[in-house]
């Protein structure tokens, strides 16, 4: 009776501590603009600036940037709650997240990411150690605003550069691709130029041997001489040569 316990123990002690894990990851609805504050952090006319400020930054440069307030981590390591919301709230091309949780001394936390990140191939120990510096200036200034500043300005920076870096990656991949395919069509229309070449040279080879030879035949056959004839003429005792027979006795006329 006592195992039975134990194994119910077990099993309840294992799912109140998945449940609690679950719950540790419920992440708050995306917001409609670019800034989320669930702690209710920032007043009306700070969350106004700077829902304004980000705005214009997705407009004109294309930096989508999203700065979330949270009032609590729940025992979640950060990155994994910066990530988490970088990917379901952030374009797919490149984003940036800027979570700032009140009262935490490691505060704010800053991520990036995207198809354009993956793309471009970057070494994880680098954009680790690339975050980590980003995150050390932020840390040194003085107040939480002033950090949360400091960050939005330290990612938005990078956004930036990211995004210049990916582009010319592209304009120099499609360039090579261009031209590889360029030079495999010339390649293959020179091929195909010989090859036409060669043909056109044996046929016109072909068609001026047998004009050669029909011109040699015609040419041979005016050296001949004609057939003899069996037959007698003239009285003459012998039939051969051309079948002409020559009189050498003069001819008088009679009257």
């Amino acid at each position: 009776m006592i195992k039975y316990y134990f194994i119910a123990l077990l099993f309840l002690s294992s799912f109140v501590s998945a449940v609690e894990q679950q719950a540790s990851l419920i992440l708050p609805l995306p917001p409609m603009g670019q800034v989320s504050d669930e702690k209710k952090w920032f007043n009306a006319d700070e969350l106004a600036r700077w829902e304004s400020q980000l705005s214009n930054l997705r407009k004109r440069e294309n930096v989508d940037l999203k700065l979330v307030i949270l009032p609590s981590l729940m025992d979640t390591p950060a990155d994994h709650v910066v990530r988490e919301i970088g990917k379901k709230w952030g374009n797919s091309e490149l984003h940036g997240v800027v979570l700032h949780v009140p009262g935490d001394k490691n505060s704010p936390y800053i991520w990036w990411g995207g198809a354009a990140s993956e793309d471009f191939g970057q070494d994880p120990r680098v954009r680790k150690d690339m975050i980590s510096r980003m995150e050390r200036r932020v840390h040194s200034e003085m107040s939480e605003p002033e950090r949360v500043s400091s960050a939005v300005q330290e990612l938005s920076d990078a956004i930036r550069v990211l995004r210049s870096q990916w582009k010319n990656m592209k304009t120099v991949r499609e360039k090579f691709r261009e031209g590889s395919y360029s030079k495999w069509s010339q390649m293959r229309l020179s091929k195909r130029t010989f090859i036409a070449a060669v043909l056109l040279i044996g046929l016109l080879s072909c068609i001026a041997l047998i004009i050669f030879v029909r011109k040699w035949k015609r040419k041979r056959q005016s050296y001949i001489f004609p057939v003899t004839s069996p037959q007698r003429r003239f009285g003459s005792r012998f039939a051969g040569g051309s079948g002409a027979a020559i009189s050498l006795c003069k001819k008088h006329s009679t009257t």
